[in-house]
Order: C-alpha cells, then sequence, then structure tokens
C-alpha cells in the first residue's frame, strides 16, 4: 500500500498521484483513509488547512485458468486441474469458476485444453 502525504492547497496532478500497477489487482484510486475514505483524483485541490495523507485501494481481479488462485496462469494450474478431473484432488467453488475455461458452467477436458492453449500464447 502506497501512502502520500500532500500539503494544504496542493493541485493534485499525475506526478502527485501517479497510477499505480500491482500483479493481480486493479487499481481502484487514492483515498484519504487505508479502507473507505473519501477519493481524490486527478485534478482535485487539496482543502485549505488541511494537510492530506493519501492510499491507494485495490480491488483483487480472479485470473481466469489460475486455479492455485497464484496470480499468474502456469503449469501448476493444469496439474491442479488434471487431478480434480483424475478426481485426485478436490477444488473449491471459487477455483472451479476460474477452472471454467469456456464458461459453460461445467469444467471438463474441454476447459483443461483451453488452459493449455491459453499458456502456449
Amino acid at each position: 500500500m502506497a501512502e502520500y502525504n500532500i500539503l494544504a492547497g496542493t493541485k493534485l496532478d499525475e506526478f502527485l498521484l501517479p497510477t499505480m500497477s500491482k500483479t493481480g489487482y486493479k487499481f481502484e484510486g487514492w483515498y484519504t483513509a487505508k479502507s473507505g475514505g473519501t477519493k481524490y483524483s486527478i485534478g482535485s485541490t487539496v482543502p485549505k488547512a488541511s494537510e492530506l495523507n493519501l492510499y491507494t485501494h485495490w480491488t483483487k481481479v480472479n485470473i481466469k485458468g489460475d486455479v492455485n488462485a497464484d496470480d499468474i496462469l502456469s503449469i501448476l494450474d493444469i496439474v491442479s486441474l488434471q487431478k480434480y478431473l483424475l478426481t485426485l484432488k478436490d477444488l473449491t467453488a471459487e477455483q472451479l469458476k476460474l477452472a471454467d475455461m469456456n464458461t459453460d458452467g461445467r469444467v471438463n477436458i474441454f476447459d483443461l485444453n483451453l488452459l493449455k492453449e491459453s499458456l502456449k500464447q
């Protein structure tokens, strides 16, 4: 989590409030609290007689096919899905949703093939 301290009367620009990136997450913006708070955007001005601490807010992004939920597609996801299809491993509801590559509501060999294809690219 990034944190910036900004003085009163400062007009916020892209140099003061850069767009951040973090693998597996979507940047939601700059806020006055670590959780909740008021959102500040480029072009906003810090109110007079106040000093502002701004914090980044993130939303976790689920990656289709990331069966083991490590935020990357890899051979480990293929192995997990193969074990599930061979009834050697159970998957949670969230893992099954991520494994359903063709979004037909079922997890089967077609999803495994699509996962393999997506790793080739």
